[in-house]
């Protein structure tokens, strides 16, 4: 259709609902032309078990590094240092599995053999170096010096005396190593001793060294941060102005849960000015493809970059309660394709505490492209997740509280099930959208920019229903 000389082109956006439950409950299907709307409601992390692991510090275990050390010595007399104590391979110790965690679990090697893991490496992102191990009677109870080398980077150590066999879900059965994340980088190799002085050692025990010479690649690959904008909407719905909460507490709290969760190597959380809002938007769903509509147009009209996500933040009601008293839709994000940043927009309440933070980090997960994991009685869930249930099929670890994350007692935040948690198939994929984001350098020739588009929404039943035209700075 030509009107005038302006070309217009029809964008068709698609949303598609389930039945109505305590938890999200209308998704959408991934790769669409324009985005699909995904919408949600979470009542937040469940009751689940809790985390396991030393609850507070990254890195605590049977044995913690302290930084570089160039080996064990002493100091002679006069204050002068003895010369370096020759160090072997400690008899009666066996490592059996060597992982890294940024987000989840990377297994790099068991049973003394390189490991095959979906997980990235993320440069320049921290990181816990786990090494398993086990004791036999060869061992003679001495402490051990544990050594960490990345790269040409000074050596970790750490001196500790060992005991009995490592467990996944136990920091303190494993030797913690912490991990700058400088030391990450393209091409850079790892090496873990277990040794002592080798006067007290055959200095033959091939199973406290990994590799046996050399290096083993780490596989780090480059990705990239995360730019979030939270938009404040006024809400007028019932004409009381009612304002999310954008306190500096909540938005560490955005800040931590997608830094934590996410495989990037920072964020940056920023705050629009306010956008009111004065029509309805319902706990059962109604009124949100509207709002998710209006957040993408400003988005657009505000010419954010590329890699700028926007996420509207809204409170329909004094109270989450109040609110989702009877069950309700917390969150609406598109899914889009990795070049249509169009879809860079989500919706979510704002209420304060830890219900808002989940369903920002589920819904920007929807704008990577990702649909839903297959938990809570979803639709259109992804046929390819690995692991029933949403389980995470790998344990979690959060690099900002220290603790892990039982495979089989968390969920998948892509799921509708708690208590929430990243798995390594989606760990994967969000990373294949922010290096994709990242390092987009998108062409659009002259022709196809700043099109005005024609919209109409395309509902579950097959229904249409005409929107707004947008005017698109390219497709």
């Amino acid at each position: 259709m030509i009107r005038g000389m302006t070309v217009r082109r029809l964008l068709v956006l698609f949303a598609a609902c389930g039945s109505l439950t305590a938890c999200n409950w209308i998704t959408g299907a991934a790769g669409l032309e324009a985005g699909d709307p995904a919408e949600d409601d979470t009542s937040g992390p469940g009751a689940g078990p809790g985390p396991v692991g030393a609850g507070g510090s990254m890195g605590v275990g049977a044995g913690s590094s302290v930084g570089g050390g160039a080996g064990v010595g002493g100091a002679g007399v006069g204050g002068d240092p003895d010369p370096p104590v020759e160090m072997s391979p400690v008899d009666g110790v066996t490592m059996s599995r060597i992982a890294i965690y940024q987000s989840v679990e990377r297994l790099l090697m068991e049973g003394g053999n390189s490991a095959s893991s979906t997980a990235p490496v993320v440069a320049g992102r921290p990181a816990l170096l786990r090494v398993f191990y086990s004791v036999d009677g060869g061992y003679n109870g001495q402490p051990v010096v544990a050594r960490l080398t990345i790269g040409s980077g000074q050596p970790i150590e750490m001196q500790t005396t060992l005991s009995g066999s490592s467990s996944a879900g136990n920091l303190g059965s494993t030797l913690n190593f912490d991990v700058d994340p400088a030391l990450l980088t393209p091409g850079a190799g790892y090496r873990v001793e277990l040794l002592q002085a080798s006067e007290l050692t055959s200095g033959g025990n091939t199973g406290a060294i990994y590799p046996s010479s050399g290096q083993a690649d780490l596989d780090v690959e480059v990705g990239g941060g995360l730019k979030v904008t939270l938009v404040p909407i006024q809400y007028n719905g019932d004409g009381s102005g009612r304002m999310p909460d954008t306190s500096a507490g909540q938005l560490k709290a955005y800040e931590d849960l997608f830094f934590a969760m996410y495989p990037i190597t920072d964020v940056q959380i920023s705050v629009r000015q306010a956008f009111n809002w004065s029509q309805s938007v319902q706990a059962g769903g109604n009124g949100w493809n509207n709002l998710l509509n209006a957040i993408a147009d400003l988005r657009q009209n505000d010419n954010a970059p590329f890699d700028e996500y926007y996420y509207g933040i809204f409170n329909p009601a004094d109270s989450f309660n109040s609110y989702c008293s009877g069950g309700c839709v917390t969150g609406l994000g598109f899914v889009g394709g990795p070049s249509d940043d169009s879809s860079h927009a989500a919706i979510g309440v704002g209420f304060s505490g830890g219900t808002s933070v989940d369903t920002a980090v589920h819904e920007v997960g929807h704008n990577h492209g990702r649909p839903h994991a297959p938990c809570g009685n979803v639709s259109g869930a992804d046929g390819s997740y690995p692991y029933s249930n949403a389980t995470l099929g790998v344990w979690g670890f959060n690099l900002l509280s220290g603790q892990l994350y039982g495979p089989n007692d968390y969920r998948d935040m892509m799921s509708y099930c708690d208590p929430p948690w990243i798995s390594d198939y989606q760990y994967d994929k969000i990373f294949e959208r922010v290096q994709f984001t990242n390092n987009a350098s998108i062409q659009v020739p002259p022709s196809m920019q700043n099109l005005t588009w024609d919209r109409v929404e395309l509902g579950p039943n097959g229904t249409t229903t005409p929107m707004s035209a947008i005017t698109m700075h390219h497709p």
